[in-house]
């Protein structure tokens, strides 16, 4: 039997196609997708053809040990009542510790030993202020029910985009497909005389995201102090990497190390600097035996709670966030045909603009 794919190059298959068609079948998943996108007929026996169920089993899993080490005995918020009334208690400092489901996310974590691949800060600022410094596309979302969750952003570095702030509820809706796992991790301790900002460290936070939104994400490829950030994990004796002064880009962790270094929760000395640490850093138990973590160099007043699940598969949260999502979809297509979302021409421009660190009101009166 045959799988056609686009043009017909042959209407029966010969000795050598039927063995390079066993041959492909041992590839991944992503070897037959090009293959059938090139057009190219794959000859396939019966018995090995791939039905719909199973393709979901060709994606990455999350490594079996880290999986049941730690998430199965992690603290979860498993109903939604206690899910909203933990976000609406978010403040400024508090963190988000992600696992995604991509490959290189998986790898990630193997390397680190970690369950977690990605990490986020939560900023907590008046909603008309913080629209200013949203994406285009995420400036115009319906706000939360909950005013206390309509003051939520999250400020993270990720792919594409660079460093940016999202409003949270949203950001959480629209990447629940690469979120296999959310874990929140509470700031206990002052800020600046107490838990919300005072004028001083909100001018600070605010300073702070003004001047490196729109930088890149930094990856092993472009930043080999990354590759050495894994490397400590096995072999403390490795130095410290000095921050770079206009550094052009960020990893995750590096963010997040850098803005609690601004929020005065982190220490900022040669103990500790925001270009040696990985995300599995700000995680309470995981990780390497014996590695560099973000309770040991906290200033004094300030500590962290363990990580509690909020987004994780069939919790009550996570079906909160498919219906957000399906909301969000069809508030983004009515904007659409009413043209108050960006052409792809507008988002291009307003790119440009992002990479001159352009202000959030720029951006609003540009879209």
């Amino acid at each position: 039997m045959m799988i056609r794919a686009g043009s017909c190059c042959a209407n029966k298959p010969r000795g050598d196609d039927m063995a390079l068609g066993r041959r492909l079948q041992d590839k991944s998943w992503h070897t037959d997708r090009y293959l059938l996108k090139s057009g190219i007929d794959v000859p396939m026996e019966p018995s090995k053809q791939a039905k719909p169920a199973e393709l979901g089993a060709l994606m990455p899993p999350t490594p079996a040990c880290i999986e049941d080490s730690l998430l199965t005995n992690m603290p979860r918020m498993d109903t939604l009542d206690k899910a909203m009334t933990s976000i609406a208690n978010l403040r400024t400092g508090d963190m988000l510790l992600y696992q995604n489901a991509d490959v290189g996310s998986v790898f990630n974590m193997a390397a680190m030993q970690s369950a977690f691949s990605h990490v986020g800060v939560v900023i907590d600022l008046d909603p008309d202020e913080a629209r200013e410094l949203y994406p285009p596309d995420y400036a115009h979302h319906s706000p939360p029910e909950d005013p206390r969750i309509a003051r939520l952003s999250i400020f993270e570095a990720v792919e594409n985009r660079g460093v940016c702030l999202f409003p949270l509820e949203a950001r959480l809706a629209r990447c629940l497909k690469y979120n296999r796992y959310v874990a929140v991790r509470k700031h206990v301790g002052a800020i600046e005389g107490g838990q919300e900002l005072s004028s001083a460290g909100r001018k600070a936070a605010l300073d702070f995201i003004q001047e490196v939104r729109g930088r890149k994400l930094a990856v092993v490829t472009t930043a080999p102090h990354l590759f050495l950030g894994i490397l400590r994990l096995y072999c403390p004796c490795v130095p410290l990497t000095a921050a770079p002064e206009n550094r052009d880009q960020y990893s995750c962790g590096e963010l997040v190390a850098e803005a609690l270094q601004h929020l005065q929760i982190l220490q900022g000395s040669e103990r500790i600097t925001s270009t040696s640490v990985v995300p599995t850093f700000f995680s309470s138990r995981d990780g390497v035996v014996g590695q560099m973590r973000l309770d040991d160099f906290l200033l004094p007043g300030h500590r962290f709670e363990e990580e509690c699940l909020l987004v994780f598969p069939g919790g009550p949260y996570t079906a909160f966030l498919v219906q957000r999502k399906i909301q969000l979809a069809k508030e983004r297509k009515q904007r659409s045909q009413t043209s108050l979302i960006p052409t792809a021409d507008e988002r291009k421009t307003g790119a440009r603009v992002m990479e001159r660190r352009a202000t959030g009101r720029e951006l609003i009166e540009l879209f």
